[in-house]
């Protein structure tokens, strides 16, 4: 499985320090092949499809419905991204995500 910046939806700003979550956003948003993404009206009602079909959250549904436009991975942390949304979008933790790109995935590599 190949990932890409490009490819991954992030759910994991800090929460209860806004200053360090500004501050992560910002140098995330400036890292190259990341697009940040405007919620517009049309993402909006897809993520009120997705919360009311799923079961999430408001900002839950946001991150999946991101995804799910976007045709990319979404790394989440989150028990109900992780446990309802894997026939919608591809859900992984990061700890999955980090095995994932550090194990072997040619054939020529075994020995």
């Amino acid at each position: 499985m190949e990932f890409s910046r490009e490819s991954i939806t992030w759910s994991a700003l800090p929460r209860n320090d806004p200053v360090r979550a500004e501050a992560l956003a910002t140098t995330l948003g400036r890292l190259p092949n990341v697009t940040v993404v405007a919620l517009d009206e049309a993402l909006g009602y897809q993520a009120q499809a997705l919360a009311t079909q799923y079961g999430l959250r408001g900002a839950d549904a946001v991150y999946a419905a991101v995804a799910q436009q976007a045709g990319c991975t979404l790394i989440s942390l989150d028990h109900e991204h992780l446990t309802r949304l894997g026939s919608i979008v591809i859900v992984r933790t990061p700890a999955a995500l980090l095995a994932e790109l550090v194990s072997p995935t040619s054939p020529s590599s075994a020995v």
